[in-house]
């Protein structure tokens, strides 16, 4: 909305001392970091509460379903609490966790470790009973607050799709009739990468005229180069590396497909592939089972292990690559798809949300006393 008429006002809020030196590691130091901060930002809400009079509060910081919101404190106050969008914190099936070595098995459990820990807090319990609706993005999530005890769950995505951001994209030169697969995001160990490209050595071993391209860098890269070796597709396999994301952009859009094979969350360009009009072979779970329907692309099971996995895929890449019809109707209802999640309807959805929460909550008001006086339509406590 405009500015001007609804204008946004921010305070600063953090820790002090040795906490906030903490703010910049990873792992357990920033989960105590942000633990603490959700702390000072609930006291800095309640205190703003009281000089102005919240129609609503919203969780707009990390989205996390495993660490109490700060924003949950106002709804003792009277104040309608949407918890979310939220949806990080799962960890790589197991099937899937072979070969990312001691280092990424690591990160998993430790990842486990601090999502189990914090769970424990009472105060999650609390924020989930004070939730007037959460928000969550994928299936996962969906179940994680209604087992703590949202009763009434949303859907939607953290942050809406740019619908308009590929329009002055300028494509990156295509040899003619060049089949490209594009994959795009950090390359990390629990992208898994390397079953993208062998379901490309598969649909196409023999079949001239086609590339596979990863554009982003990663530590996973020299694997990647490794497995296309071994695989005898190296002269069609491009690892473009680390470039500015409009370069990256300049790749995805010369896509016949896009692939998306992240197995925890991450999107990584499929919101600007589907804008583009680029066909999606994702990974079913997380973003991919979000965002990919029937009608802009195919999602892959994770269930039957890797091998499945690579199957599969690679039944769809040959699909695609052999019906030009189906990828020119599915290219067609990736744009569709983009305006669905797009930021017009993202508004659309989110002030018909804030307008039943509040609409509900002065239903429900029992003034004693005399009338109490209304806050402003729309004051929006967001932390």
């Amino acid at each position: 909305r405009d500015a001007s008429v609804m204008p946004m006002h921010a305070t600063y809020v953090d820790t002090a001392g040795l906490l906030r030196s903490w703010a910049d590691s990873k792992a357990f130091g920033f989960n105590v970091y942000y633990y603490a901060w959700t702390k000072a930002a609930a006291r800095m809400a309640v205190r703003l509460h009281r000089e102005v009079g919240f129609s609503v509060a919203q969780h707009v910081s990390l989205s996390r379903w495993w660490m109490p919101s700060p924003a949950a404190v106002l709804a003792s106050r009277g104040v309608p609490f949407v918890w979310g969008p939220v949806g990080a914190g799962e960890v790589m099936p197991l099937a899937y966790r072979g070969g990312i070595g001691l280092g990424g098995h690591i990160k998993e459990i430790s990842r486990w470790l601090a999502r189990e820990t914090f769970r424990l807090d009472p105060g999650l319990r609390r924020c989930a009973r004070a939730a007037t609706v959460g928000v969550a993005v994928p299936d996962e999530s969906v179940r994680r607050l209604r087992a703590l005890g949202v009763e009434r769950v949303a859907r939607s995505m953290s942050l809406p799709c740019d619908v308009d951001a590929m329009t002055d994209v300028v494509p990156v030169d295509k040899p003619d009739g060049l089949f490209r697969i594009v994959s795009g995001g950090g390359a990390t160990y629990w992208k898994v990468l390397h079953l993208a490209i062998r379901a490309f050595a598969e649909a196409f071993r023999d079949v001239p005229n086609t590339q596979y391209v990863h554009v982003c860098g990663g530590p996973q890269l020299p694997r990647l180069q490794r497995a296309a070796e071994r695989l005898g597709i190296a002269d069609r396999v491009h690892l473009v590396g680390e470039k500015p994301h409009t370069e990256n952009l300049r790749w995805v859009k010369t896509a016949d497909i896009y692939a998306l094979t992240a197995m925890r969350d991450s999107s990584a360009h499929l919101y600007e592939a589907i804008a583009a009009g680029v066909p999606c072979v994702v990974s079913d779970l997380m973003s991919g089972r979000v965002v990919i329907d029937e009608t802009c692309g195919r999602r892959v099971p994770i269930v039957g292990g890797p091998a499945q996995f690579v199957e599969t895929m690679a039944k769809h890449f040959r699909e695609l690559f052999d019906d030009a019809e189906l990828r020119k109707r599915l290219g067609d209802g990736a744009r569709q798809r983009a305006i669905e999640f797009g930021t017009e309807a993202y508004v659309k959805r989110t002030d018909e949300l804030f307008s039943d929460v509040i609409r509900q909550a002065r239903s429900h008001r029992v003034v004693v006393g005399g009338d109490a006086a209304e806050p402003p339509a729309r004051t929006l406590a967001g932390c």
